[in-house]
């Protein structure tokens, strides 16, 4: 309602267009094709740099560059006027030998210092992964295929089960590793593989 000219359009059933996509022709007028290649062909190739630059500027407000997964590019990220970045690998559904987003947080974080936002997006699938991601210095984290699972299950029900699980887990990590306070959460609560265990 704050904003008559998007929402009396949309009131009187004036067409919607998605204006990232509008502009493109549609990839199936020529026939069937894979989801793989229509996927692949809304990629526009020409992004770069600069037009992060104008989006800051144009928005003006919290902006996160999606599937970064390199130190270098998270600092580009936030040199262009990003507030964050949101470390993902889409699922491995691009190029499978990826790393997983969760090995990337700490080096991402090392490089962008700790005033940028790092969401790790990808491989959370039990509320000790988010205490693994936040003790990297993850900022917060979000989920893809478990909502889905969620929903095909048992629909809405089923979503608001699977965030009730996962915060259940999340509190019972961090309660089992003597964690009184989210903010408590640090680098020392974990291990990699080859180091010694390190408890509470």
């Amino acid at each position: 309602m704050t904003v008559p000219s998007w929402s009396l359009p949309a009131l009187t059933g004036s067409k919607f267009n998605l204006a990232n996509v509008s502009h493109k022709i549609d990839a199936l007028a020529s026939g069937p094709m894979s989801l793989f290649d229509y996927i692949g062909g809304q990629f526009d190739r020409s992004v770069g740099w600069r037009d992060v630059e104008w989006l800051a500027r144009e928005w003006n407000g919290p902006l996160a560059i999606k599937g970064v997964m390199t130190p270098e590019d998270a600092r580009r990220s936030i040199a262009s006027g990003a507030s964050g970045v949101i470390i993902s690998n889409h699922g491995g559904r691009q190029l499978d030998g990826a790393p997983a987003p969760i090995d990337q947080i700490e080096a991402v974080r090392t490089i962008i210092g700790d005033a940028a936002d790092v969401i790790c997006d990808g491989g959370i699938r039990r509320g000790s992964d988010v205490v693994k991601a936040l003790a990297q210095g993850a900022t917060a984290c979000s989920i893809g295929r478990p909502y889905l699972y969620g929903l095909a299950a048992g629909g809405a029900p089923g979503v608001d089960r699977l965030l009730t699980i996962l915060r259940a887990e999340f509190e019972r990590t961090l309660r089992l590793a003597g964690i009184n306070d989210i903010a408590a959460i640090s680098r020392r609560h974990i291990r990699n593989r080859l180091s010694s265990p390190i408890i509470g």
